[in-house]
């Protein structure tokens, strides 16, 4: 489905006077466009039907019956709730980075070798920006995939007191991530996590964590996840004068 807004929107220089009219009226009563004839909004506009049509058939609709059907009429108000959402995501975000975190982040980052690994492609792009701007400053990382490769066991068994392990993932409770991380948990190996969601299994092991704090029930906002994580990481990364 449409948003009018958008639609029109990309029409409105070719509308004639009459026809901008003919829209704000429709946006003045667009909740009860749905269960409107045609006849009815020829009253309710001061409109003829055949201009009606041609204002419809202008936006690329066959028919007022087809531009009707075709409209979200609620996408507006959609459009708002989730824009105050990011809003209040992005808020979040900026309120968890306390100056304890970063300095305790910092310290770790001065003070051991540090390893970072993602469990997915979307999180090794953000472990990946977060590479570039430590080495930027001279600051070397080892990358890897967590997985149940040989490699991936040589890597996590390197792992020592001199060192420390940063994860990237979206929830933190793949079981593959619980088998790889739990070994080092127990050798107190300082474990760092970098999540999408709240709440995971990482986030509550981790001696660090970092999240948008996303939960189960913003799902709609997952499109934006990785804008927003490379938004935390741009955000530590200043914090940490990267």
């Amino acid at each position: 489905m449409f948003s009018l807004e958008r639609i029109a929107g990309q029409k409105l220089a070719t509308l004639t006077e009459n026809e901008k009219e003919l829209y704000q009226t429709i946006l003045t009563h667009k909740q009860d466009i749905p269960s409107m004839k045609i006849n009815d909004l020829v009253e309710l506009s001061f409109c003829s039907k055949s201009a009606i049509l041609r204002f419809v058939q202008k936006l690329g609709f066959k028919g007022f019956a087809d531009f009707k059907y075709s409209i979200d009429w609620q996408s507006d108000e959609k459009e708002i709730a989730q824009d105050s959402l990011l809003v209040q995501v992005v808020a979040n975000l900026l309120n968890s980075l306390d100056e304890e975190k970063i300095e305790k982040l910092s310290l770790l980052i001065q003070d051991k070798a540090l390893f970072m690994a993602s469990t997915s492609e979307n999180q090794h792009n953000v472990m990946e920006h977060f590479q570039n701007l430590l080495m930027k400053k001279g600051k070397n990382a080892y990358t890897f995939r967590l997985g149940t490769t040989e490699s991936t066991k040589i890597m996590l068994s390197s792992l020592d007191e001199t060192s420390f392990l940063l994860v990237f993932s979206a929830t933190g409770e793949s079981e593959n991530l619980k088998a790889s991380i739990s070994p080092l948990l127990e050798r107190n190996i300082p474990v760092v996590s970098f999540s999408t969601y709240a709440g995971g299994w990482l986030e509550e092991q981790a001696d660090l964590s970092f999240s948008l704090d996303f939960t189960r029930q913003q799902s709609e906002l997952f499109p934006y996840s990785s804008g927003l994580n490379h938004l935390l990481i741009d955000v530590i990364a200043q914090k940490l004068n990267l």
